[in-house]
Protein backbone atom coordinates (compact mmCIF):
# COMPACT_ATOMS: atom_id res chain seq x y z
CA UNK A 1 0.00 0.00 0.00
CA UNK A 2 2.04 2.55 -1.10
CA UNK A 3 1.50 5.98 -0.56
CA UNK A 4 3.55 7.41 -3.89
CA UNK A 5 1.85 4.60 -6.20
CA UNK A 6 -2.17 5.68 -7.01
CA UNK A 7 -4.37 2.17 -7.22
CA UNK A 8 -4.63 1.36 -10.82
CA UNK A 9 -8.46 0.96 -10.38
CA UNK A 10 -10.51 2.41 -7.75
CA UNK A 11 -10.40 6.39 -7.19
CA UNK A 12 -8.94 6.44 -3.78
CA UNK A 13 -6.28 5.16 -1.01
CA UNK A 14 -5.47 2.53 1.01
CA UNK A 15 -3.57 3.37 4.21
CA UNK A 16 -3.36 1.85 8.08
CA UNK A 17 -3.16 3.22 10.97
CA UNK A 18 -1.79 1.13 14.07
CA UNK A 19 -1.79 -1.97 11.47
CA UNK A 20 -5.11 -1.74 10.39
CA UNK A 21 -6.35 -1.10 7.06
CA UNK A 22 -8.39 2.25 6.73
CA UNK A 23 -9.56 3.74 3.05
CA UNK A 24 -10.27 7.18 1.55
CA UNK A 25 -12.34 7.60 -1.24
CA UNK A 26 -11.79 10.32 -3.40
CA UNK A 27 -15.13 10.04 -4.79
CA UNK A 28 -16.87 10.47 -1.44
CA UNK A 29 -14.41 11.61 0.64
CA UNK A 30 -15.11 9.43 3.36
CA UNK A 31 -12.38 7.76 5.14
CA UNK A 32 -13.84 4.21 6.12
CA UNK A 33 -12.13 1.16 8.30
CA UNK A 34 -11.77 -2.16 5.90
CA UNK A 35 -11.71 -6.06 6.97
CA UNK A 36 -8.44 -7.03 6.19
CA UNK A 37 -9.52 -9.49 3.40
CA UNK A 38 -11.68 -6.16 1.80
CA UNK A 39 -8.24 -4.33 1.64
CA UNK A 40 -6.39 -6.95 0.17
CA UNK A 41 -8.58 -7.36 -2.34
CA UNK A 42 -8.40 -3.66 -3.40
CA UNK A 43 -4.77 -4.09 -3.05
CA UNK A 44 -4.71 -6.85 -5.93
CA UNK A 45 -7.57 -6.33 -7.40
CA UNK A 46 -6.11 -5.80 -11.11
CA UNK A 47 -4.48 -9.61 -10.33
CA UNK A 48 -7.80 -10.94 -8.78
CA UNK A 49 -9.80 -9.46 -11.78
CA UNK A 50 -7.81 -11.51 -13.49
CA UNK A 51 -7.93 -14.67 -11.77
CA UNK A 52 -4.88 -14.58 -10.82
CA UNK A 53 -4.65 -15.38 -6.83
CA UNK A 54 -1.43 -13.53 -5.58
CA UNK A 55 1.20 -15.82 -4.09
CA UNK A 56 1.48 -12.84 -1.35
CA UNK A 57 -2.04 -13.39 0.09
CA UNK A 58 -1.52 -17.33 0.51
CA UNK A 59 -2.08 -18.58 3.40
CA UNK A 60 -3.83 -15.28 4.88
CA UNK A 61 -7.38 -15.39 2.98
CA UNK A 62 -8.89 -18.30 1.88
CA UNK A 63 -10.27 -18.08 -2.14
CA UNK A 64 -13.74 -18.15 -0.37
CA UNK A 65 -12.93 -14.80 1.87
CA UNK A 66 -11.27 -12.69 -1.53
CA UNK A 67 -14.32 -13.97 -3.70
CA UNK A 68 -16.80 -12.58 -0.96
CA UNK A 69 -14.73 -9.30 -0.66
CA UNK A 70 -14.57 -8.85 -4.71
CA UNK A 71 -18.45 -9.05 -4.60
CA UNK A 72 -18.71 -6.08 -1.85
CA UNK A 73 -16.43 -4.06 -4.22
CA UNK A 74 -18.61 -4.45 -7.35
CA UNK A 75 -22.03 -4.02 -4.91
CA UNK A 76 -20.84 -0.92 -3.02
CA UNK A 77 -20.30 1.80 -5.11
CA UNK A 78 -23.90 1.57 -6.80
CA UNK A 79 -25.88 2.44 -3.35
CA UNK A 80 -23.17 4.50 -1.38
CA UNK A 81 -20.47 6.05 -3.97
CA UNK A 82 -17.70 4.08 -1.67
CA UNK A 83 -14.84 2.13 -3.71
CA UNK A 84 -15.71 3.91 -7.30
CA UNK A 85 -14.18 2.75 -10.17
CA UNK A 86 -14.49 5.66 -12.75
CA UNK A 87 -12.21 8.84 -12.00
CA UNK A 88 -13.48 12.60 -13.35
CA UNK A 89 -12.31 14.45 -15.87
CA UNK A 90 -9.44 17.01 -15.25
CA UNK A 91 -9.87 20.32 -16.86
CA UNK A 92 -8.76 23.76 -16.69
CA UNK A 93 -10.01 26.64 -14.91
CA UNK A 94 -12.73 28.32 -16.82
CA UNK A 95 -11.34 32.02 -19.24
CA UNK A 96 -11.57 35.00 -16.50
CA UNK A 97 -13.17 38.06 -17.08
CA UNK A 98 -11.23 41.19 -18.07
CA UNK A 99 -12.35 42.68 -15.04
CA UNK A 100 -12.20 41.89 -11.00
CA UNK A 101 -15.00 42.81 -8.61
CA UNK A 102 -17.10 40.09 -9.77
CA UNK A 103 -20.02 40.05 -7.29
CA UNK A 104 -19.22 36.13 -6.82
CA UNK A 105 -15.35 36.52 -6.14
CA UNK A 106 -14.65 39.32 -4.67
CA UNK A 107 -11.00 40.32 -3.79
CA UNK A 108 -10.70 39.89 -0.23
CA UNK A 109 -6.72 40.50 0.06
CA UNK A 110 -3.91 42.68 -1.14
CA UNK A 111 -0.25 42.29 -0.72
CA UNK A 112 1.99 45.07 -0.96
CA UNK A 113 6.21 44.71 -1.39
CA UNK A 114 7.35 48.24 -0.59
CA UNK A 115 10.52 47.28 -0.85
CA UNK A 116 12.97 44.68 -1.92
CA UNK A 117 15.30 45.60 0.53
CA UNK A 118 16.40 44.53 3.95
CA UNK A 119 17.85 45.08 7.12
CA UNK A 120 18.47 41.40 7.71
CA UNK A 121 20.65 38.85 6.22
CA UNK A 122 18.78 35.54 7.32
CA UNK A 123 20.93 32.00 6.54
CA UNK A 124 17.89 30.11 5.27
CA UNK A 125 16.23 33.49 3.21
CA UNK A 126 15.40 32.36 -0.52
CA UNK A 127 16.15 36.06 -1.49
CA UNK A 128 19.90 36.21 -0.94
CA UNK A 129 20.47 31.89 -1.83
CA UNK A 130 20.55 33.21 -6.03
CA UNK A 131 17.89 31.01 -6.88
CA UNK A 132 16.86 31.50 -9.99
CA UNK A 133 12.60 31.72 -9.65
CA UNK A 134 12.94 34.46 -7.33
CA UNK A 135 14.03 38.35 -6.96
CA UNK A 136 17.36 38.72 -5.15
CA UNK A 137 17.78 40.91 -2.06
CA UNK A 138 18.24 44.85 -3.84
CA UNK A 139 17.57 48.54 -3.28
CA UNK A 140 14.44 48.77 -4.88
CA UNK A 141 11.48 50.33 -3.41
CA UNK A 142 7.52 51.03 -4.61
CA UNK A 143 6.96 54.43 -5.43
CA UNK A 144 4.40 56.18 -3.03
CA UNK A 145 1.86 57.12 -6.21
CA UNK A 146 1.90 53.17 -7.42
CA UNK A 147 0.90 52.29 -3.69
CA UNK A 148 -1.70 54.73 -3.67
CA UNK A 149 -2.94 53.62 -7.03
CA UNK A 150 -2.78 49.52 -5.96
CA UNK A 151 -4.75 50.62 -2.68
CA UNK A 152 -7.71 52.18 -4.80
CA UNK A 153 -7.92 49.54 -7.21
CA UNK A 154 -8.34 46.89 -4.47
CA UNK A 155 -10.72 49.27 -2.43
CA UNK A 156 -12.89 49.62 -5.10
CA UNK A 157 -13.36 45.88 -5.42
CA UNK A 158 -12.96 44.43 -2.29
CA UNK A 159 -15.51 42.53 -0.78
CA UNK A 160 -18.00 44.65 1.20
CA UNK A 161 -19.39 42.28 3.71
CA UNK A 162 -16.23 40.44 4.97
CA UNK A 163 -13.22 42.57 6.15
CA UNK A 164 -10.72 43.09 3.66
CA UNK A 165 -6.95 42.58 4.37
CA UNK A 166 -4.06 44.94 3.56
CA UNK A 167 -0.54 43.83 4.27
CA UNK A 168 2.69 45.20 4.15
CA UNK A 169 5.41 43.15 2.65
CA UNK A 170 9.42 42.76 1.97
CA UNK A 171 12.22 42.75 1.93
CA UNK A 172 11.46 44.44 5.17
CA UNK A 173 8.41 47.00 4.99
CA UNK A 174 9.20 49.19 7.65
CA UNK A 175 12.15 50.59 5.72
CA UNK A 176 9.66 52.67 3.67
CA UNK A 177 7.34 53.75 6.71
CA UNK A 178 6.06 57.06 4.52
CA UNK A 179 4.62 55.08 1.61
CA UNK A 180 3.43 52.66 4.33
CA UNK A 181 1.77 55.55 6.28
CA UNK A 182 0.06 57.03 3.43
CA UNK A 183 -1.43 53.66 2.15
CA UNK A 184 -2.55 53.66 5.73
CA UNK A 185 -4.21 56.67 5.67
CA UNK A 186 -5.48 56.12 2.24
CA UNK A 187 -7.45 52.60 3.62
CA UNK A 188 -8.62 54.16 6.36
CA UNK A 189 -10.58 57.10 4.77
CA UNK A 190 -12.49 54.61 2.11
CA UNK A 191 -15.75 53.46 3.40
CA UNK A 192 -14.68 49.76 2.83
CA UNK A 193 -11.10 50.40 4.56
CA UNK A 194 -12.21 52.14 7.71
CA UNK A 195 -11.93 48.59 9.73
CA UNK A 196 -9.79 46.56 7.20
CA UNK A 197 -7.23 44.78 8.90
CA UNK A 198 -4.17 46.58 7.78
CA UNK A 199 -0.33 43.80 8.20
CA UNK A 200 2.88 44.81 8.55
CA UNK A 201 5.26 41.63 8.22
CA UNK A 202 8.23 42.35 9.77
CA UNK A 203 11.71 41.51 10.96
CA UNK A 204 10.77 43.86 13.94
CA UNK A 205 14.22 45.52 14.21
CA UNK A 206 13.20 49.03 12.93
CA UNK A 207 10.17 48.70 15.44
CA UNK A 208 11.18 52.69 17.03
CA UNK A 209 8.53 55.54 18.52
CA UNK A 210 7.32 56.72 15.15
CA UNK A 211 6.18 53.74 14.06
CA UNK A 212 4.78 52.39 17.11
CA UNK A 213 2.80 55.50 17.21
CA UNK A 214 1.38 54.76 13.10
CA UNK A 215 0.86 51.07 13.99
CA UNK A 216 -1.54 52.40 17.20
CA UNK A 217 -2.97 55.05 15.54
CA UNK A 218 -4.37 52.99 12.13
CA UNK A 219 -4.69 49.61 14.88
CA UNK A 220 -2.13 47.69 12.48
CA UNK A 221 -1.48 44.58 13.33
CA UNK A 222 2.29 43.20 13.28
CA UNK A 223 3.18 39.60 11.89
CA UNK A 224 7.08 39.60 13.54
CA UNK A 225 9.50 36.96 12.10
CA UNK A 226 10.27 35.43 16.10
CA UNK A 227 12.96 31.99 15.79
CA UNK A 228 12.52 31.07 19.39
CA UNK A 229 14.78 31.99 22.16
CA UNK A 230 17.73 34.21 21.80
CA UNK A 231 20.24 31.17 21.14
CA UNK A 232 17.93 29.50 18.36
CA UNK A 233 16.49 33.05 16.56
CA UNK A 234 20.24 34.19 16.34
CA UNK A 235 22.16 31.41 14.74
CA UNK A 236 20.21 32.62 11.54
CA UNK A 237 18.60 35.79 11.82
CA UNK A 238 21.36 38.67 11.55
CA UNK A 239 21.33 41.75 9.96
CA UNK A 240 23.65 42.39 7.37
CA UNK A 241 26.67 43.07 9.42
CA UNK A 242 26.66 40.16 11.08
CA UNK A 243 25.33 41.63 14.34
CA UNK A 244 22.25 39.16 16.33
CA UNK A 245 19.04 40.41 16.32
CA UNK A 246 16.84 39.25 19.06
CA UNK A 247 17.78 41.74 21.72
CA UNK A 248 16.49 44.69 19.52
CA UNK A 249 13.53 42.82 18.60
CA UNK A 250 12.66 42.24 22.20
CA UNK A 251 13.32 45.82 23.30
CA UNK A 252 11.28 46.95 20.50
CA UNK A 253 8.62 44.54 21.31
CA UNK A 254 8.51 45.80 25.52
CA UNK A 255 8.50 49.28 24.18
CA UNK A 256 5.47 49.01 22.12
CA UNK A 257 3.67 46.50 24.74
CA UNK A 258 4.45 49.01 27.42
CA UNK A 259 2.70 51.93 25.65
CA UNK A 260 0.15 50.03 24.10
CA UNK A 261 -2.55 47.89 26.73
CA UNK A 262 -3.76 46.22 23.58
CA UNK A 263 -0.77 45.88 21.05
CA UNK A 264 -0.79 42.09 22.13
CA UNK A 265 -3.83 41.09 20.58
CA UNK A 266 -2.44 42.61 17.24
CA UNK A 267 0.37 40.63 17.71
CA UNK A 268 1.34 37.44 15.62
CA UNK A 269 4.76 35.90 15.24
CA UNK A 270 5.99 33.80 12.82
CA UNK A 271 8.45 30.94 13.53
CA UNK A 272 10.91 29.27 10.98
CA UNK A 273 12.05 26.26 11.82
CA UNK A 274 15.30 25.24 10.35
CA UNK A 275 17.89 21.94 11.71
CA UNK A 276 19.77 21.97 14.32
CA UNK A 277 16.91 23.02 16.55
CA UNK A 278 14.95 22.15 19.72
CA UNK A 279 11.35 22.06 18.97
CA UNK A 280 9.93 21.29 22.53
CA UNK A 281 12.08 24.47 23.41
CA UNK A 282 10.79 26.44 21.03
CA UNK A 283 7.01 25.54 22.13
CA UNK A 284 7.76 26.37 25.55
CA UNK A 285 9.11 29.82 24.34
CA UNK A 286 6.04 30.68 22.97
CA UNK A 287 3.85 29.10 25.33
CA UNK A 288 5.53 31.25 28.16
CA UNK A 289 6.22 34.32 25.78
CA UNK A 290 8.73 36.31 28.03
CA UNK A 291 7.05 39.55 27.47
CA UNK A 292 3.17 38.36 28.14
CA UNK A 293 4.47 37.16 31.20
CA UNK A 294 6.48 40.73 32.35
CA UNK A 295 3.09 42.40 30.95
CA UNK A 296 0.86 40.73 32.75
CA UNK A 297 -0.52 39.16 29.90
CA UNK A 298 -2.06 35.58 29.81
CA UNK A 299 -3.28 34.71 26.23
CA UNK A 300 -0.42 33.23 24.55
CA UNK A 301 0.77 35.00 21.29
CA UNK A 302 -0.99 33.68 17.57
CA UNK A 303 1.77 32.22 16.03
CA UNK A 304 2.10 30.86 12.43
CA UNK A 305 5.38 27.94 12.32
CA UNK A 306 6.67 27.03 8.98
CA UNK A 307 9.39 24.90 8.02
CA UNK A 308 12.77 26.88 6.25
CA UNK A 309 12.14 26.28 2.63
CA UNK A 310 16.16 24.85 1.85
CA UNK A 311 15.77 23.69 -1.40
CA UNK A 312 18.31 24.37 -4.12
CA UNK A 313 20.35 26.03 -0.80
CA UNK A 314 23.83 24.67 -0.10
CA UNK A 315 22.65 24.30 3.31
CA UNK A 316 25.22 23.45 6.50
CA UNK A 317 22.98 21.01 8.44
CA UNK A 318 24.20 17.76 8.45
CA UNK A 319 22.76 14.26 7.66
CA UNK A 320 22.47 13.64 11.04
CA UNK A 321 20.88 17.02 12.15
CA UNK A 322 18.28 16.71 9.46
CA UNK A 323 17.29 12.75 10.34
CA UNK A 324 16.97 14.73 14.25
CA UNK A 325 14.14 17.02 13.38
CA UNK A 326 12.09 13.98 11.37
CA UNK A 327 12.44 12.34 14.54
CA UNK A 328 10.94 15.45 16.56
CA UNK A 329 8.07 15.85 14.28
CA UNK A 330 7.45 12.32 14.58
CA UNK A 331 7.70 12.64 18.39
CA UNK A 332 5.67 15.52 18.52
CA UNK A 333 2.79 13.80 16.89
CA UNK A 334 2.67 11.26 19.16
CA UNK A 335 3.06 13.61 21.61
CA UNK A 336 0.11 15.92 20.41
CA UNK A 337 -2.48 12.54 20.27
CA UNK A 338 -1.87 11.58 24.01
CA UNK A 339 -3.34 15.03 24.92
CA UNK A 340 -5.66 15.13 23.43
CA UNK A 341 -6.45 11.51 24.15
CA UNK A 342 -6.32 12.44 27.87
CA UNK A 343 -8.27 15.46 27.21
CA UNK A 344 -5.31 18.07 27.73
CA UNK A 345 -5.26 19.48 24.53
CA UNK A 346 -4.90 22.87 26.05
CA UNK A 347 -1.77 22.36 28.01
CA UNK A 348 -0.10 22.16 24.02
CA UNK A 349 2.26 24.60 23.37
CA UNK A 350 1.44 26.79 20.21
CA UNK A 351 4.47 25.14 18.11
CA UNK A 352 2.84 21.51 18.72
CA UNK A 353 -0.60 22.54 17.97
CA UNK A 354 1.02 25.29 14.90
CA UNK A 355 2.87 22.32 13.19
CA UNK A 356 0.10 19.67 13.51
CA UNK A 357 -3.51 21.32 13.42
CA UNK A 358 -3.65 23.27 9.88
CA UNK A 359 -3.01 20.13 8.28
CA UNK A 360 -5.63 18.18 10.46
CA UNK A 361 -8.11 20.71 10.53
CA UNK A 362 -8.27 20.65 6.65
CA UNK A 363 -8.37 16.84 5.91
CA UNK A 364 -11.36 17.45 8.97
CA UNK A 365 -13.29 19.96 7.28
CA UNK A 366 -13.14 18.69 3.75
CA UNK A 367 -15.86 18.41 1.05
CA UNK A 368 -17.86 15.17 1.59
CA UNK A 369 -19.99 15.44 -1.23
CA UNK A 370 -19.44 13.68 -3.76
CA UNK A 371 -16.71 14.12 -6.76
CA UNK A 372 -18.21 16.00 -10.11
CA UNK A 373 -17.66 14.52 -13.83
CA UNK A 374 -15.01 17.21 -13.71
CA UNK A 375 -12.50 18.54 -11.38
CA UNK A 376 -9.45 21.49 -11.92
CA UNK A 377 -6.33 21.20 -10.52
CA UNK A 378 -4.96 23.70 -8.14
CA UNK A 379 -7.12 23.69 -4.70
CA UNK A 380 -9.20 26.86 -3.98
CA UNK A 381 -6.19 29.09 -5.98
CA UNK A 382 -7.69 30.98 -8.60
CA UNK A 383 -4.87 33.26 -9.80
CA UNK A 384 -6.01 37.50 -9.65
CA UNK A 385 -9.44 36.01 -7.33
CA UNK A 386 -9.58 37.49 -3.66
CA UNK A 387 -5.63 37.60 -3.05
CA UNK A 388 -3.71 39.60 -4.77
CA UNK A 389 0.25 40.37 -4.56
CA UNK A 390 1.92 43.99 -6.08
CA UNK A 391 5.45 43.94 -6.70
CA UNK A 392 7.04 47.62 -6.24
CA UNK A 393 6.85 48.08 -9.40
CA UNK A 394 3.19 47.83 -9.62
CA UNK A 395 2.80 44.34 -11.33
CA UNK A 396 0.28 41.88 -10.40
CA UNK A 397 0.96 38.13 -8.82
CA UNK A 398 -1.35 35.63 -7.33
CA UNK A 399 0.11 35.69 -4.33
CA UNK A 400 4.11 36.58 -2.55
CA UNK A 401 5.11 33.42 -3.01
CA UNK A 402 4.89 32.84 -6.53
CA UNK A 403 8.87 34.08 -7.47
CA UNK A 404 9.83 36.10 -10.03
CA UNK A 405 8.29 34.71 -12.54
CA UNK A 406 4.63 35.01 -12.78
CA UNK A 407 2.60 37.71 -13.52
CA UNK A 408 -1.07 38.68 -13.83
CA UNK A 409 -1.35 42.35 -14.76
CA UNK A 410 -0.20 45.49 -13.49
CA UNK A 411 -1.88 49.07 -11.54
CA UNK A 412 -2.24 50.55 -14.59
CA UNK A 413 -4.06 48.26 -17.01
CA UNK A 414 -5.68 46.01 -14.36
CA UNK A 415 -5.69 42.31 -14.13
CA UNK A 416 -4.91 40.84 -17.78
CA UNK A 417 -7.23 38.27 -18.53
CA UNK A 418 -5.03 37.07 -21.50
CA UNK A 419 -1.87 36.77 -18.99
CA UNK A 420 -4.54 35.17 -16.08
CA UNK A 421 -5.81 32.16 -19.12
CA UNK A 422 -2.41 31.73 -20.40
CA UNK A 423 -0.59 31.10 -16.45
CA UNK A 424 -4.12 28.82 -16.03
CA UNK A 425 -3.44 26.70 -19.19
CA UNK A 426 0.65 26.05 -18.09
CA UNK A 427 -0.55 25.57 -15.24
CA UNK A 428 -3.03 22.40 -15.75
CA UNK A 429 -0.63 21.14 -18.38
CA UNK A 430 2.39 21.03 -16.30
CA UNK A 431 -0.16 19.54 -13.86
CA UNK A 432 -1.97 17.12 -15.51
CA UNK A 433 0.30 14.00 -15.78
CA UNK A 434 0.65 13.79 -11.65
CA UNK A 435 -3.32 15.16 -10.82
CA UNK A 436 -4.71 12.79 -13.45
CA UNK A 437 -4.48 9.41 -11.36
CA UNK A 438 -3.93 10.93 -7.70
CA UNK A 439 -5.94 9.80 -5.33
CA UNK A 440 -5.12 13.02 -3.26
CA UNK A 441 -6.51 14.99 -6.28
CA UNK A 442 -9.17 16.70 -3.62
CA UNK A 443 -6.73 17.27 -0.87
CA UNK A 444 -4.13 18.40 -2.71
CA UNK A 445 -1.93 21.59 -1.03
CA UNK A 446 0.13 22.27 -4.40
CA UNK A 447 -0.63 25.75 -5.59
CA UNK A 448 0.54 28.21 -7.53
CA UNK A 449 3.04 28.49 -5.74
CA UNK A 450 4.82 25.52 -5.77
CA UNK A 451 4.27 25.47 -9.18
CA UNK A 452 6.33 28.41 -9.69
CA UNK A 453 9.18 27.19 -7.72
CA UNK A 454 9.20 23.35 -9.22
CA UNK A 455 8.27 23.95 -12.66
CA UNK A 456 10.32 23.05 -15.82
CA UNK A 457 8.27 25.13 -18.28
CA UNK A 458 6.45 22.90 -20.76
CA UNK A 459 7.79 19.86 -18.78
CA UNK A 460 5.33 17.69 -16.54
CA UNK A 461 5.47 19.07 -12.49
CA UNK A 462 7.78 16.72 -10.95
CA UNK A 463 7.26 13.80 -8.93
CA UNK A 464 9.27 14.68 -6.00
CA UNK A 465 6.74 17.58 -5.01
CA UNK A 466 3.30 14.73 -5.38
CA UNK A 467 5.26 12.78 -3.50
CA UNK A 468 5.81 14.82 -0.51
CA UNK A 469 2.68 16.18 -0.83
CA UNK A 470 0.70 12.44 -0.82
CA UNK A 471 2.72 11.85 2.69
CA UNK A 472 1.80 14.66 4.41
CA UNK A 473 -1.88 14.16 3.46
CA UNK A 474 -1.92 10.58 4.22
CA UNK A 475 -0.12 11.73 7.95
CA UNK A 476 -2.78 13.77 9.00
CA UNK A 477 -5.12 11.21 7.98
CA UNK A 478 -3.97 8.73 9.71
CA UNK A 479 -3.60 11.10 12.94
CA UNK A 480 -7.27 12.47 12.39
CA UNK A 481 -8.52 8.91 12.35
CA UNK A 482 -6.79 8.16 15.54
CA UNK A 483 -8.72 11.51 17.06
CA UNK A 484 -11.97 10.47 15.77
CA UNK A 485 -12.12 7.23 17.35
CA UNK A 486 -11.85 9.51 20.93
CA UNK A 487 -14.68 10.22 23.22
CA UNK A 488 -16.46 13.25 21.95
CA UNK A 489 -15.55 15.21 24.79
CA UNK A 490 -11.84 14.48 23.70
CA UNK A 491 -12.32 14.77 19.98
CA UNK A 492 -14.76 17.87 20.05
CA UNK A 493 -12.61 20.88 19.17
CA UNK A 494 -11.87 19.65 16.07
CA UNK A 495 -15.91 21.17 15.38
CA UNK A 496 -14.40 25.04 17.13
CA UNK A 497 -12.27 25.76 14.07
CA UNK A 498 -13.87 27.55 10.42
CA UNK A 499 -11.52 26.80 7.62
CA UNK A 500 -10.59 30.31 5.83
Amino acid sequence: MSVDTPNPRFFGHLFKVDDRPFYYCANTQEMVSLEPPLAAAIEHFGDLQRGVFPEVLKGRFTPAKIREALAILETVPESEGLFAKGWPRLVSAEPVEPRLGRPDRPLQHLILTLTEDCNLRCGYCMHGAGLDWVRPHRRRAMPKAIALQAARYFLERCEDKERPTVSFYGGEALLQVDVLRAVAQEVRRHPRGRHAFLVIDTNGVLLDDEIIELVTEHRIHLQVSLDGPQWIHDRQRRDAAGNPTYGTIMKSLDGWLSRDPEAYARLRFICTVVPPTDLLELDAFFGNFPLFAKHGIEAEPGLEVNMANLRGQNWPATKAEIQDLGRQLRDLRARYFAAVAAGRRDDLGPVVKGLIEPGLLKIHHRNRGLVADTFTPGGNCRPGVRKLHVTVDGRFQPCERTGDVVFLGDVESGVDAQAVDRLQQDFFREVHAECSRCWALRLCRVCYAGWAEYRRPGKPLPRELCDMARRSVEEDMQLLVKVLELPENARGYLEDFELT
